[in-house]
C-alpha cells in the first residue's frame, strides 16, 4: 500500500476512534451524573420513576460500548496498517 493510502486510513481511524472516545466518555459522564443526581433526588425525598432511570441507563450503556467498540477498533486500525 502507498504512503499515501496508509496516510488516508489513519485519519479515518483517527476519526472514528475519536467518535468512540467522546461515546466513551458520554457513557462514563453521564453514568457518574445520572446516579449523583438519583441518590440527590432520593435525599431530598423526591418520587422517582425507575423505569425511566433504568431506560437511561441503558442508553449509557450503549454510548459507552459503542465507543468503546469504535475506539479499539480505530487504534487497531493504526496499529495494522503501520505494522506492514
Amino acid at each position: 500500500m502507498s504512503k499515501t493510502g496508509r496516510i488516508a486510513i489513519t485519519i479515518a481511524a483517527v476519526i472514528i476512534a475519536a467518535i468512540g472516545a467522546i461515546g466513551v466518555t458520554l457513557g462514563i459522564w453521564g453514568g457518574l451524573f445520572l446516579t449523583g443526581g438519583i441518590l440527590f433526588m432520593e435525599t431530598l425525598g423526591a418520587e422517582i420513576d425507575y423505569d425511566q432511570v433504568s431506560g437511561e441507563f441503558g442508553r449509557l450503556v450503549v454510548w459507552g460500548g459503542l465507543g468503546s467498540l469504535m475506539l479499539l477498533s480505530g487504534a487497531l486500525a493504526i496499529v495494522r496498517i503501520w505494522a506492514r
